[in-house]
């Protein structure tokens, strides 16, 4: 069962009929609500005003509308996490994409698994009190290295 904090929505603005209707069963499998959004403009006004949301855009989606897409979601909603799915022959967008404001990239064919980490890890970012203490934190002394 998903634990997911009701201010947090999941959108789905992505181009190719095909991977939404994938990404969006994966996400209902899941016990999530994801939203289909069918346009740029009608994401960015559902955006407006909140703070925190998870976006799954594909780069179909991106050729279409250009790049200043993620600055017009990130204007909107600050707060807002960006996934871009992308096959193999659009590999180099995803560090343009980074530098842009997204949170993370997922490559085709969009497992299951990876889907659900990177969500589960934003909502992790969200609720700090249910984090487990990683092997890097764990092994960090507040006076710095050993010597």
């Amino acid at each position: 069962m998903s634990d997911i904090n009701p201010e947090m929505v999941l959108l789905v603005l992505v181009s190719r009929e095909e991977i939404r209707n994938h990404i969006l069963s994966l996400l209902q499998r899941n016990e999530y609500s994801p939203i289909p959004m069918a346009v740029p403009e009608e994401l960015i006004q559902f955006l407006r005003g909140r703070n925190e949301a998870i976006v799954f855009l594909d780069v179909e989606t991106l050729r279409i509308h250009g790049a200043s897409l993620y600055s017009k979601l990130k204007a909107a909603c600050a707060g807002c996490k960006i996934i871009l799915l992308y096959d193999q022959p659009h590999r180099d967008m995803i560090r343009p994409a980074m530098e842009q404001g997204a949170y993370g990239g997922i490559l085709e064919p969009y497992a299951e698994w990876e889907v659900l980490t990177m969500v589960s890890h934003i909502l992790a970012d969200k609720h700090p009190a249910k984090r487990r203490p990683g092997r890097r934190s764990a092994l960090k002394s507040p006076q710095g290295p050993a010597k």
